[in-house]
């Protein structure tokens, strides 16, 4: 049931289409709510007695999304997708949507880059992916979490909203950079002590 509407959304040919009008030099990427993402929002929008009659028990839920997004993830790989990035910044957070998250991340092809857009608690608790993006200025985002999640993972920061800032807005964005490269050398001064000790 989910595998054919998520094929119906997320077509081959439509990244079909963006690769053939991609430079040889760019590698395209396909943007995807999170399999957690998917989860919150079908509890969220679907009558409860509705849901109920078609997933009696929340792991048969679990697991038709979880084939519906190794089928997704594996039709994307054939068609040339090597780059996927999964969006959950407004999710929910829950247990089942990181075992859900981390499943997907499991059963993914070899070989397909998969980074990871969501809430600090969310990346936390993710295994396996290959790049995690982190909003800075979020308001509910915790930014000693996200120094450390920084310190301990490889990660890109979002400073910049999708449209370019206005020219009056640099010099706040270089300051936040700034911010961030601060707290991050004085997080790494124990571990030099430490390690010249």
């Amino acid at each position: 049931l989910l595998s054919r509407g998520l094929g119906d959304v997320y077509k081959r040919q439509d990244f079909v289409f963006l690769l053939k009008n991609t430079a040889e030099n760019v590698l395209p990427k396909q943007h995807i709510p999170s399999p957690g993402k998917m989860l919150m929002r079908i509890l969220r929008e679907t009558e409860a007695g509705c849901l109920k009659s078609v997933y009696p028990d929340l792991n048969i839920l679990l697991d038709d999304l979880a084939v519906a997004y190794k089928k997704l993830l594996e039709g994307l790989y054939e068609a040339g997708c090597r780059y996927v990035q999964f969006e959950g910044v407004k999710s929910m957070l829950t247990d089942e949507a990181a075992r859900l998250n981390n499943r997907v991340l499991r059963e993914r092809p070899e070989g397909l880059f998969v980074a990871f857009h969501a809430a600090t608690d969310m990346l936390i608790r993710l295994h396996g992916a290959d790049a995690y993006f982190l909003n800075y200025d979020c308001g509910i985002c915790d930014r000693s979490r996200l120094l450390w999640f920084v310190h301990e993972r490889e990660a890109v920061f979002g400073f910049v909203l999708s449209y370019y800032p206005d020219e009056e807005e640099l010099d706040e964005l270089q300051a936040k950079m700034e911010e961030v490269l601060l707290s991050l050398i004085h997080i790494s001064e124990p571990t030099r002590q430490e390690a010249i000790s």
